[in-house]
This record gives C-alpha cells, structure tokens and sequence, in this order.
C-alpha cells in the first residue's frame, strides 16, 4: 500500500512536451541537430546515394539514342587475278516512339530512387532518435542514482558517528555499505550503456562522436490521431517509392509494346568490280513482333504487382500509426494521473529527515528509499516508452 501512495505521489518530468526541444548546454547539441548531423554523415546514406547516382546516369544513357553504326568490308578474288570489294555503314532505328517512352521509363524510375533515398534516411534518422531516447532514459536513472547516492552518503556519515557512539550496530553500518556498493554498480552499468549508445550513434553519424545533450530534452507534443495519419499517408516515402516503381513498370509496358513495332536500318554502300565502281544505298526492315510480346506481357504483370505491393505498404503503415497512438495516449494517461499528487523527487531528503529525527531507524529508511526508487524505475519506464511511441509517431509523419 505505501508503495502505490509513493507510486502516486512521484511530481516528475511534466510529459505535455512542447513542439521543440529545449536548447541544449553549450557546447554540445539537441536531438534535432544530432539527427541532421547523422545524415549528413552517415556511410550508408553515402553509398547509397552514390549507388543511385551511378544507376541514374546509367538510365539517362538509356532514354537517349545510341545505336551504334555498322561498317561492313568485304573483298573476293577469283580466277585470273580478278577481285571485288565492297564497303558500307550502317546506321539502325527503333521505332521513333520507343525513345520518348524509354526517357519516360528512365525518369521514373529516377524518381523511385530518390524516395528510396529517403525511406532509407528516414530510417536512420528513426534509428538514430531512438537511440537519443534511450540515452535520455539512461541518463535520468543515473540523475536519480546520484540523487540516491548523495543521500545515503549524508546517511553513512551520521551512522558512522552514531556508531562510534554505541548508538547504532555494526550490521546497521554493513547494510549501508551494501547498499552504496549497490548503487554504484547499477550506476557503472549504466555508464557502460552509456557508452555504447554513444558508440551507436557515432557509428552512425560516420565515426565521429556527437557531444549531445540528453538532460534538456523535451519530445514533440501528442497530436490527434487524424494528423499522424494523414501526414504518414501523405509523407510516406516508401509508399511514394512503389508507386513510381509502378509507373516506371507502365512506362516499360508502353516501352515494350512500342518495340514490337518495326524497326529500320539505312546504309550506304560502295562496291569495286571489274574496274567498275558502284554507290549505291540499302534499307532494311525488323519485324520483332513475336520476340518482345514476353516482356511486354511480364511488364503488365509488375505492374499489377507493385500496386498491390504500395497498398499493401501504405495500409501496415496506416496500422502502425493506429496501435502506437494508442498505446501513447495510454501512456499519457497514466503519466497524467501520477502528474497530479504532491509527493515528488524530494522524497529521499525527507526520508532522511526522519532518519535524523529519530521518527524512523536504519531498516526503516532503506524500505522508504526503496519504495521511492522502485515507484520512479516505474515511472521512467513508462515514461521511456510513452518518448519512444512519440518518436515512432512523428518519424513516421516526418516530411519528406
């Protein structure tokens, strides 16, 4: 029962956050300019975009004219020293369609590539201000360690005195030092997890460390439910992705069709014969009417496929967004409640106030303490999880 009232009573961090971060101490940076930071520099955006760059190029090649022309040579003899040659060039053309349906295909497809360059930076960005979350998470247990540790110090030294005075038992002394060296070991694990989130995130900020500020941070507020999903349908760069897959996939249908039409070759030619010469010319016809209706029938195909692929994206993501707001605004519910009680972080100094009035002995302080430390673990859970769902929430509605 003590433990739900103390539960209750924890006036913490006040989660109705404002619609930016608060600045961050000198020296160091935000979340916001972190995750700009991150994709400036992250590796995989980098190759990425040099991938895209060299397929681009490849496309735009491909949306030109470039067949290429033929020459042809040729020289016979025969009996008595008689001998003919003949040469030519040849120059081939597809349809006049097929390019400006080729240029279109390439453009689209060029336009895929820049909203797979953006679902992969919206990605890292979600990675990357996840991990912030979960330094901030850590950085607020060991702020309540300290709080504790600082507290039990002033403790230690007054049962140091008190024992020296044959007014407390060793054993008194013992489980004060156990529970220092409790704390202390929870609060180097959570310097070593501080750590690697760092390393995380200089990893994927390029190597480089980011001196980032975790103690200021305030999430983005909730928003109705309407707004995120409206802003994942609208900005969603994997959706958008698909979609222009899709119409490069109708574009190389209509490219396909057009190259079942003729295709034509003109050439000019020169001929030596018996002392004689020739000029001349020659035009040739390709008919691949049977050799391209595969791939025009297996274009339509993917087309099909990708538009249920897109619908398929669009609706998990609109799903997502439905079961992460609920579980955020039953999280800010809660958190609301708890918001409400007088009791707050000033507890471990009136605990010890006690101590000092002789309300309460040794035993006594370390079940209160405990209780204070147990209700606010609870509360920067919940509250942990309710800055992760904010994240999800607003990386998903992220422009684009």
């Amino acid at each position: 029962m003590k433990k739900a009232i103390i539960l209750a009573g924890l006036a913490v961090l006040a989660f109705e956050a404002a619609n930016a971060e608060t600045p961050a101490a000198k020296g160091t940076v935000g979340r916001d300019a972190a995750v700009t930071m991150i994709l400036e520099n992250n590796p995989r955006l980098k190759a990425l975009a040099e991938n895209q760059k060299a397929e681009s190029t490849q496309l735009s090649v491909a949306g030109r004219f470039n067949n290429q022309p033929e020459v042809e040579f040729e020289h016979m003899w025969g009996k008595g020293g008689v001998t003919k040659w003949n040469a030519g060039v040849t120059q081939s053309f597809d349809w006049p369609g097929v390019y400006g349906r080729r240029r279109e295909e390439a453009q689209a497809r060029m336009g895929a590539f820049r909203y797979l360059y953006a679902a992969e930076a919206r990605s890292i960005a979600t990675e990357a201000m996840l991990l912030f979350d979960n330094a901030v998470y850590v950085q607020k247990q060991i702020a309540l360690l300290d709080k504790l540790i600082a507290n039990l110090k002033q403790l230690q030294e007054k049962v140091a005195v008190a024992h020296k005075g044959g007014q407390v038992t060793v054993l008194d002394v013992k489980k004060l030092d156990f529970e220092m060296y409790t704390y202390n070991a929870r609060r180097n694990d959570l310097l070593q997890e501080q750590d690697r989130l760092a390393g995380e995130l200089a990893a994927l900020n390029g190597g480089k460390t980011i001196d980032a500020d975790f103690s200021g941070f305030v999430p983005q507020a909730l928003q109705p439910l309407d707004e995120y999903l409206r802003l994942a349908r609208e900005n969603n760069p994997t959706v958008k992705a698909a979609e222009q897959n899709a119409e490069a996939a109708r574009m190389a249908a209509r490219t396909a069709d057009a190259e079942r039409k003729p295709g034509f070759a003109v050439g000019y030619r020169h001929a030596y014969e018996e002392q004689i010469h020739f000029n001349g010319f020659s035009v040739s016809v390709s008919l691949p009417v049977f050799t391209n209706k595969a791939a025009s029938l297996a274009a339509q195909t993917r087309v099909t496929a990708l538009g249920f692929e897109a619908e398929s994206v669009a609706g998990a993501e609109q799903a997502k967004v439905r079961a992460t707001y609920a579980d955020a605004t039953r999280r800010a519910a809660a958190l609301r409640e708890m918001s409400k009680v007088t009791l707050d972080e000033s507890y471990p100094r009136l605990v010890l106030m006690a101590y000092n009035g002789g309300q309460i002995n040794v035993i006594t302080y370390l079940q209160e303490i405990s209780y204070f430390e147990s209700a606010q673990a609870e509360y920067l859970a919940a509250e942990y999880s309710y800055y992760t769902d904010l994240t999800t929430l607003n990386a998903l509605a992220r422009p684009l």
